[in-house]
């Protein structure tokens, strides 16, 4: 699993907590794909991505969970624009990897069960998981979230809209977007302290994507 952006700031290098920009796409060329609506118990909600294990389960990562007071965590699923999603299902519990460590992104892993079974087919179906990757092997993120570098964490959360509780930077966006990345050889990314389990991609051209972990 990929979750930083790494970028160069003046002769400093930097891990950003976020992978900005990317294209649009169709939910049937992600159909792993699940938005999840978190909402914590002072109403404020955030949202992560996830992916279809199978009917009953949904992969995706232990810090969208960690530490969080968490009332209520809802799957949206079979359509690239959320707004327009006719299946949703309530998470009946979330079991965080036993040994994730939040400084580190170690293990940053968790299991989403579902209440209801998911309607596999053309927009929802389940995620290829490789235990390899080939050398230059392309890889895709996707999900829905924040476009801009400088975007708030938080938002009001609203059964029928996304907004910022800042909205200095826009709404996260509600269309699935995705950007293509390279996975690299350990060796071009020592300098991010990949732990095991981690995958390194991105590229090592200044004008394109910083490698990422």
């Amino acid at each position: 699993m990929l979750h930083f952006l790494f970028k160069k700031c003046s002769n400093h290098e930097i891990v950003e907590g976020r992978i900005v920009n990317g294209e649009y796409s169709l939910i049937r060329d992600n159909a792993h794909a699940v938005l999840l609506h978190i909402i914590r118990r002072d109403h404020s909600a955030h949202i992560c991505g996830s992916s279809v294990l199978n009917q009953n389960f949904l992969l995706s990562a232990a810090h969208c969970f960690y530490e969080l007071d968490i009332v209520q965590v809802i799957a949206i699923a079979g359509h690239e624009d959320v707004r327009k999603s006719t299946v949703s299902r309530i998470a009946s519990k979330v079991t965080i990897h036993e040994h994730f460590q939040l400084q580190t992104v170690e293990n940053d892993i968790a299991l989403v069960s579902l209440n209801g079974t998911l309607p596999l087919g053309a927009n929802i179906k389940r995620i290829v998981l490789k235990k390899s990757f080939p050398r230059q092997a392309k890889g895709i993120l996707a999900g829905w979230g924040y476009i801009n570098a400088g975007d708030a964490m938080c938002w009001e959360f609203d059964s029928n809209r996304i907004e910022t509780s800042q909205d200095d930077d826009g709404p996260p966006s509600q269309i699935l977007k995705m950007v293509k990345q390279t996975v690299l050889p350990r060796r071009d990314c020592r300098y991010l302290k990949l732990r095991p389990g981690m995958l390194c991609a991105g590229s090592l051209i200044p004008t394109e994507s910083r490698p990422a972990k």
